[in-house]
């Protein structure tokens, strides 16, 4: 295809090397496009080769098949007035840049340790290519946060920085300062300078967006010691990830993953095959409050318990697999008493019929899994407490979620969004 089968809607974007446009092909989808001007003369020997490179790189680009990757559908060469102009045509990924994000939002530890475990992901894929493909520019502008909460990795730069390498043409080394690995000034990438990049990206997540540049030392290190609000062993893991030193960095996803998921953690192998790109997604946490009355209703709580239960069955189902359950745990104090029981039917037959006698449902706890172990989901209920004791007038009901699901592989992707979107109330 070629410049004749889009039609430019508007200029998105703007950087060293070209424009990005937002286009309409010819069945009328919106799609993203990249413009690449390096002052490429039309007919010369050095134009020629960098065409070549430019189309190698490319074609490696469209061959990636990630969820976490926007698709690459088309490239091509163009241009006018005797200047030729390289063009690469993507998926255009609907959401809001962590950049972007961090305006409105403050990100915690919690939240940045769950980017990085999904970055992680994908330089896990990438990487595994032989040779790894080393994306050069990893940065909150180039993370996309789309609705259902998956973050893509945009803009790669090895496109680019082909070209800039072996011709004669000029233009901004890939790479954003503050954010770039030192070896990428040398044109030296290796699967570390992707690791330095993302850590970078966390420091500036974790400080409301500072630009890294300003925490930089005259060693050229980012210094953020005492100046993050997180634990040590956060703080130990960035410093580890941005060490200018690649002899002391951490070299690889597979150091980057242990550290992030512990030496008990799996360290699957990421193939490049659609079916078999194993993901490792992030464990999925909702609350449900419910505020109760003085005479607390356990048939509420073990209905919405109950419901839960149902419903992710009901998606696991649709998928051939089957359920493992526990027992349901409950137990019930009263009068200085307690009970433990396994069925809402034990818990009604013992409960005092008098609602002041009530004090209070102490837990309900369920748990179960997947046969095959891959999705583990517990729920349970505690009562919020004050110093003085349980709160009788108004109680809320705190009904918590956790889903886990390790080992899915791209063809798994639709269940885990099902039961992401059935446990956020979404349809």
């Amino acid at each position: 295809m070629g410049m004749e089968d889009y039609t430019i809607v508007k200029r998105i974007g703007q950087g060293g090397s070209g424009l990005t446009y937002l286009v309409r092909d010819s069945s009328g989808t919106d799609r993203c496009m990249k413009e690449f001007r390096f002052g490429m003369k039309k007919g010369e020997e050095d134009t020629f080769k960098a065409r070549e490179l430019f189309e190698r790189e490319a074609q490696t680009l469209e061959s990636l098949n990630h969820p976490q990757i926007p698709r690459y559908l088309d490239f091509f060469a163009g241009g006018d007035n005797g200047e030729e102009r390289l063009y690469l045509v993507m998926e255009l990924v609907e959401g809001k840049t962590l950049d972007q994000l961090l305006r409105s939002k403050r990100f915690n530890e919690a939240d940045t340790i769950a980017v990085a475990k999904k970055i992680t992901n994908i330089l896990e894929y990438l990487h595994s290519f032989s040779p790894p493909v080393i994306h050069r520019d990893i940065k909150p502008k180039n993370l996309i946060q789309t609705p259902d909460g998956t973050i893509k990795l945009l803009d790669f730069g090895s496109v680019v920085d082909k070209v800039l390498q072996e011709t004669r043409f000029t233009g901004t080394r890939v790479g954003s300062f503050g954010f770039m690995a030192p070896e990428l000034m040398y044109g030296k990438p290796t699967p570390a300078s992707d690791v330095y990049s993302l850590g970078a990206t966390l420091v500036s997540l974790l400080t409301g967006g500072v630009d890294p540049i300003e925490l930089m030392n005259s060693k050229h290190r980012l210094d953020f010691r005492g100046k993050l609000n997180v634990s040590k062993k956060t703080e130990s893991l960035l410093w580890d990830m941005t060490e200018p030193d690649l002899d002391l960095r951490i070299p690889n996803t597979e150091g980057l993953r242990q550290r992030l998921y512990g030496n008990g953690s799996s360290n699957s192998v990421a193939f490049k095959t659609n079916d078999d790109i194993i993901i490792h997604y992030d464990p999925i946490k909702v609350s449900n409050t419910r505020f109760l009355p003085m005479n607390w209703d356990l048939k509420l709580i073990l209905e919405k318990v109950n419901g839960i239960f149902s419903g992710v069955r009901s998606i696991i189902n649709d998928y051939g697999r089957e359920l493992v359950t526990s027992p349901i745990d409950i137990s019930i104090g009263y009068e200085g008493k307690k009970a433990e029981v396994h069925s809402p039917e034990e818990a009604f037959a013992i409960l005092p019929t008098k609602p002041q006698q009530r004090r209070g449902l102490d837990s309900v706890k369920t748990t179960f899994s997947t046969s095959d172990k891959k999705i583990k989901v517990q729920i349970s209920y505690e009562p919020r407490t004050t110093s003085g004791g349980y709160y009788y007038s108004t109680s809320p009901a705190n009904i918590q979620t956790s889903l886990e699901v390790d080992g899915f592989t791209e063809k798994n992707r639709e269940e885990y969004n099902r039961l992401y979107r059935f446990l956020h109330g979404k349809k």
